[in-house]
C-alpha cells in the first residue's frame, strides 16, 4: 500500500478571471485577490475534489482510493503494486485539459437561431469554448453582426457557416495542456480588423487559445497598433502564466521588433513599450508563410473559407508546419477547393 500526498493541490487550480474578485482580502498594505484557488473559498473542496475524480477516474474503485489531495494505492502483490503505482503517475502526468463531450454535444444538437435572443444564447454557451478555438472571435463575426443589428432579423448564409463552423470546432477542439513554469513559453499572437487572438505554446501543445473583439475605437488603430494591442493584451492575461520567466514572442509584423528602438512611435506606443518592458520577452520575427500557427489563415480570405476555417485551423497548429502543407490539405476540401 502507497499514500501519495498532492503537493499545493488547490493551488495547482486555476481561479476564473470573473471570479478572482471575489476572493478580495484586506490586509494593512493593501487589497489582495487570489489568481490560484486558495482554503477556505467555498467551493475550492468539491471543485478540486471532481477534478482529481475525473483524472483518476478509470482506476478509482478498483485499485485507488481518493480523499481530496490523499491517494491510497493498494496491490495484492509487490509487482502489481509497482504496475499501479506506474498507472497513477501516468494518469497524474498526462492531466489535460479537454471540452466535457456531454456539453459538446448539447452544443452540437442546438438548431440554427430564429431571433437574436437565440444567437445571444448561442455565442453565451460557445464562449465557454472560445479558449479551446482559434480565432474564434473572427469566426463568430457574422453572429456578433446579427447580434448587434437592431432592425429586421435576417437568418444569412454567412451566420449559418459561422454557426456550423463554431459547433465544428468545439468538436474538434485540441487538448490543451497544463503549464510546466520550468520549461520556456512561446507566445504567438495575430490581429485583424475584427478582433486580437493568441496561443500560448509550452512544448508545441498549446496552453491557452484566447481572443476577443475590438473595441469600435481599437478597429480604428494602425496595423502596427493593432499588432502590438495583440502582444499587450495576450501578455496582461498570461501574466498568472508567465510572471517574470522569459518569454519568446513570435509574430509576422517585423515592426514590433523594433518597438524599444524605434523612432517617431506615437504615444499609444510609447505607452505600451514601457507596459511591455515589465516582461522578459525575446522577439522573434517569421514571416507569414513561416508563422503557421498564427497567421495561415489571416492570409486567406476569411468570406472564402469561413466554412472550413476550424479545420484549417486545428491542421495548421496541431500537425502542419508549411503554408505548402496547409493548401495541399485545403485542396481535398470540397467547400474551398474551388477557391485554390
Amino acid at each position: 500500500m502507497s499514500a501519495l500526498d498532492l503537493q499545493s493541490g488547490y493551488f495547482q487550480m486555476a481561479v476564473n478571471p470573473s471570479d478572482i474578485v471575489k476572493t478580495a482580502f484586506v490586509t494593512k498594505n493593501g487589497t489582495y485577490a487570489f489568481r490560484r484557488m486558495s482554503f477556505g473559498l467555498s467551493g475550492a473542496a468539491p471543485n478540486f475534489q471532481k477534478a482529481i475524480d475525473i483524472i483518476l477516474k478509470h482506476v478509482i474503485g478498483q485499485f485507488v482510493s481518493v480523499y481530496m489531495d490523499d491517494v491510497i494505492i493498494s496491490s495484492p502483490s509487490f509487482t502489481q503494486h509497482v504496475k499501479h503505482l506506474k498507472e497513477v503517475f501516468r494518469l497524474l502526468h498526462e492531466e489535460r485539459i479537454k471540452t466535457d463531450e456531454t456539453k459538446v454535444q448539447a452544443i452540437v444538437e442546438m438548431k440554427s437561431p430564429h431571433n437574436s435572443k437565440e444567437v445571444s444564447k448561442f455565442l453565451g454557451i460557445s464562449q465557454w469554448y472560445a479558449k479551446f478555438i482559434k480565432n474564434y472571435t473572427d469566426i463568430c463575426e457574422p453572429l456578433y453582426n446579427l447580434k448587434r443589428k437592431l432592425k429586421r432579423f435576417i437568418w444569412s448564409i454567412e451566420a449559418q457557416k459561422a454557426f456550423d463552423a463554431v459547433k465544428a470546432a468545439i468538436t474538434k477542439a485540441p487538448v490543451l495542456k497544463f503549464s510546466d513554469f520550468k520549461k520556456p513559453f512561446e507566445l504567438f499572437t495575430d490581429a485583424s480588423s475584427i478582433g486580437v487572438g493568441a496561443v500560448l505554446y509550452q512544448e508545441q501543445r498549446p496552453v491557452v487559445i484566447p481572443s476577443r473583439t475590438l473595441s469600435a475605437a481599437e478597429s480604428n488603430y494602425t496595423v502596427t497598433e493593432r499588432e502590438c494591442l495583440a502582444v499587450v493584451w495576450a501578455l496582461n492575461k498570461f501574466r498568472t502564466y508567465l510572471g517574470y520567466l522569459p518569454i519568446k514572442v513570435i509574430t509576422d509584423h517585423a515592426a514590433l521588433t523594433h518597438l524599444t528602438t524605434g523612432k517617431n512611435l506615437s504615444n499609444r506606443m510609447i505607452k505600451w513599450a514601457l507596459k511591455l518592458a515589465e516582461f522578459n520577452i525575446e522577439w522573434e520575427h517569421r514571416p507569414g508563410t513561416q508563422n503557421t500557427k498564427a497567421d495561415v489563415l489571416s492570409r486567406n480570405p476569411i468570406e472564402k473559407i469561413i466554412g472550413e476555417k476550424v479545420n484549417c485551423a486545428i491542421i495548421r497548429y496541431l500537425v502542419l508546419s508549411s503554408r505548402d502543407q496547409l493548401i495541399e490539405e485545403q485542396k481535398n476540401i470540397p467547400r474551398i477547393r474551388s477557391y485554390l
